[in-house]
């Protein structure tokens, strides 16, 4: 288990106080966590859980829910601005 105070964290990057795993943001921890609501009953999914449902490691060694795509986040990014490209023009 990692010391839960060897790293700074900044952003959206969190540790889980239940399982000392750092994650790189919000959503990486909310989904790494599963069960009811209801008192005892929610728990954090185990490493091997994390990897089946396709979490990994970034290279800062936090993990994350998808690797980051530039080449898809670009594609989004240009057709989203196209448009405004083409009534200004």
């Amino acid at each position: 288990m990692n010391n839960p105070y060897d790293r700074p964290l900044s952003g959206n990057r969190c540790q889980c106080s239940v399982c000392f795993e750092y994650f790189n943001s919000e959503k990486a921890f909310t989904r790494h966590r599963v069960g009811s609501y209801m008192p005892m009953e929610r728990r954090c999914l185990t490493v091997d859980e994390m990897l089946e449902r396709g979490f990994s490691k970034n290279k800062a060694d936090f993990w994350i829910t998808e690797a980051f795509d530039r080449k898809r986040v670009g594609t989004r990014l240009r057709a989203a601005i196209r448009p405004n490209l083409a009534k200004g023009a």
